[in-house]
């Protein structure tokens, strides 16, 4: 699934995240959601490395390892990042896990497509099942540990 160019994407402050996965395998690289197209611009992107989930960013950049511990297949795992600050924070099941990490700067470019699934040129197919994706820009909605809900996010 690709969504189309707009700024809506782009995160000069404040945003979460949020999305559940449940992983099909563990193996290879495999791309979640984002507007990855290139490491030379600015971009974000949820992918799993093997077993291991990161997000990467680029621009003003590097890549920040979320899952401390290893994510299994045929388990859904509730899944966040949030910017509040300066500060970006990974939540697993609403555990903040890894170091939070200090980002500077507006990341993300209207010019990139969001895909889902995959990387927005097409590269690195996830098999992976993603529900529940909400993206929230100006509203860091965690600031520490939280207990997810099982229930659809709301419309509004």
């Amino acid at each position: 699934l690709t969504v189309g160019l707009s700024t809506a994407f782009e995160f000069p402050g404040d945003f979460t995240v949020e999305f559940t996965i449940n992983l099909q395998s563990v193996t290879g690289t495999q791309a979640i959601i984002g507007n990855y197209t290139s490491y030379t611009l600015s971009h974000w992107l949820f992918q799993m490395s093997g077993a291991t989930l990161l997000w990467n960013f680029g621009g003003t950049g590097g890549t920040i390892a979320l899952g401390g511990a290893s994510l299994s297949p045929s388990t859904p795992y509730k899944i966040a990042l949030v910017r509040s600050g300066t500060s970006c924070t990974g939540y697993v099941n609403g555990t903040a896990i890894g170091a939070v990490a200090t980002v500077s700067g507006t990341i993300g470019l209207s010019t990139n497509a969001v895909a889902i699934g995959a990387r927005s040129n097409g590269s690195s197919p996830s098999n992976v099942f993603v529900d529940e994706v909400r993206i929230t820009k100006g509203v860091a909605r965690y600031t520490a540990n939280y207990t997810p809900t099982a229930l659809p996010f709301p419309n509004s």
